[in-house]
């Protein structure tokens, strides 16, 4: 009798826990399939030396996460919102004794440093959120929205997607990480730039005296530039950082020395600049187009970043013809001989095998890439009977996927551009030449455009057919 009732028991919990179980699964279930949205309250202080944290989540957590690594070296008196109990915090992760949905921090902000740029004074604060924004996991379909509490005074720029620029509130979501992002605030200039349905969000790093009209006219010029492959800008709104050049880079000569994208919970361009020099300077430099044409695509993996690389340095050269800024003789020169650097550049080593970092693999990286996409341009015309090129494709990424949350590998990126073009053009190419040393054969399309190469020197056939076919490529478009 007693063996029964403790049998009944055990049958009784059992069912008990496995429903318990089951509801759980449940719950974890529908908390998968369902958006989120997070809120953030972020404060600082005019001193700019701290930033103070409240996060409220959107279910409770044991556990949140930095990305860099010494966060915790820099973090003040965490703690949940309902209580003093104390938080513990090692190796850039916050520990919680219990689930909670809302606590609060306060972290001291570090200025970024960076060689590259003309030294920073006190009142201006570069920060990467990176060092002091705690956070859940994210999906693609979860949010987080910050509002931001300043000193009146104070400019601020931030990465983040604007929701309400007066209230200060701001939307984050999932993204590749590709790089520590910015937030800037302090005593700097700002300027929103409006051109055909894009707005740039501007800030002017201090240091030296930059002349706005120049810049503004720059950028405006170089938005129109990128808007030549489908007719608008690839993205509505991204933050663009302009930062006064180190000496040591303003002596390159190049009235941009160096450019970057940064896609961390947002899109952001930074360009160094040399502001001594011209509007007619700034205007007939690749740089800035070659750093917005990469916004044409998603993040590609390091291990495959000649695509990305390619087909900017691809572009960089066909859009500065198309707004007049490089001739057609120039141009095509430009390629042809941005393809011979990579064709001689590690000759041994594939495309992948060069982007996963070797000496003198630089030209390989960049000019592998721009043949791919310049032969899957003439395919894709040439089995369409130019009804398809690969602005068109790039037209149909754009409105499908950009911006994307997610890092892409070259594969999946030349997957979906076949399914949106039809073809099989690009997984082709990709197929072939990826992994192979063979340098992908830009001559190929040569014969189809009338180009002849005489002593490493471009020479276009005049036939008509030939100079359709070339203007085809060049031609100015309407934006939308």
């Amino acid at each position: 009798m007693e063996q029964a009732c403790i049998r009944m028991v055990l049958v009784i919990m059992f069912r008990i826990l496995s429903q318990f179980l089951c509801l759980i699964i449940l719950l974890s279930v529908a908390h998968a399939a369902s958006a989120v949205e997070h809120h953030i309250d972020l404060t600082f202080p005019e001193s700019l030396d701290y930033v103070e944290v409240e996060i409220r989540l959107a279910y409770p957590v044991r556990s949140l996460k930095a990305r860099n690594a010494y966060s915790d070296l820099f973090l003040r008196f965490p703690q949940a919102c309902d209580s003093s109990e104390a938080i513990d915090y090692r190796d850039s992760r916050l520990y919680l004794y219990r689930s909670v949905t809302c606590l609060n921090y306060r972290m001291r902000l570090l200025q970024k440093q960076d060689r590259r740029a003309f030294s920073l004074n006190s009142t201006t604060m570069v920060s990467t959120p990176a060092e002091w924004l705690f956070l859940p996991g994210l999906r693609a379909s979860d949010s987080v929205l910050i509002t931001v509490k300043k000193h009146a005074q104070h400019e601020l720029s931030v990465p983040w997607e604007v929701i309400d620029a007066g209230k200060q509130t701001y939307r984050l979501r999932a993204s590749p990480q590709s790089a520590d992002g910015l937030v800037i605030i302090g005593a700097f200039e700002q300027d929103y730039i409006q051109h055909k349905g894009t707005t740039l969000r501007v800030a002017y790093l201090p240091g030296r005296k930059i002349d706005k009209p120049t810049m503004r006219d720059w950028l405006q010029q170089t938005v129109d530039n990128v808007s030549q492959v489908y007719g608008r800008f690839p993205h509505p709104s991204p933050q663009i950082i302009v930062s006064p050049s180190a000496s040591s880079w303003s002596r390159q000569r190049s009235p941009v020395p160096f450019g970057r994208v940064v896609r961390d919970y947002g899109e952001s361009v930074q360009f160094y600049i040399d502001q001594r020099q011209s509007l007619k300077q700034f205007n007939a430099d690749w740089t800035a187009t070659h750093e917005f044409s990469h916004l044409l695509l998603p993040y590609v993996k390091w291990k495959n970043r000649w695509l990305s690389e390619g087909f900017a340095s691809y572009y960089q050269n066909i859009l500065m013809a198309r707004n007049g800024f490089y001739t057609e003789q120039s141009a095509w020169q430009k390629l042809h001989d941005g393809f011979m650097r990579g064709k001689r550049a590690v000759p041994e080593l594939s495309p992948n095998a060069a982007a996963q970092g070797s000496w003198g693999g630089t030209m390989k990286i960049y000019w592998s890439g721009a043949a791919l996409a310049f032969l899957a341009d003439v395919q894709l015309r040439e089995l369409s009977n130019h009804t398809k090129s690969l602005d068109t494709a790039l037209d149909a990424l754009q409105r499908c996927c950009l911006p994307s949350t997610r890092s892409w590998s070259g594969s999946q990126l030349m997957r979906k551009l076949d399914q949106l073009s039809e073809t099989t053009v690009f997984s082709d190419l990709y197929t072939r030449y990826a992994n192979n040393d063979e340098f992908v054969p830009f001559e190929q399309a040569y014969a189809k455009l009338g180009i002849e190469i005489k002593n490493q020197k471009v020479v276009l056939k005049s036939e008509p057919k030939y100079r359709k076919y070339r203007a085809s490529l060049l031609e100015k478009k309407e934006n939308n």
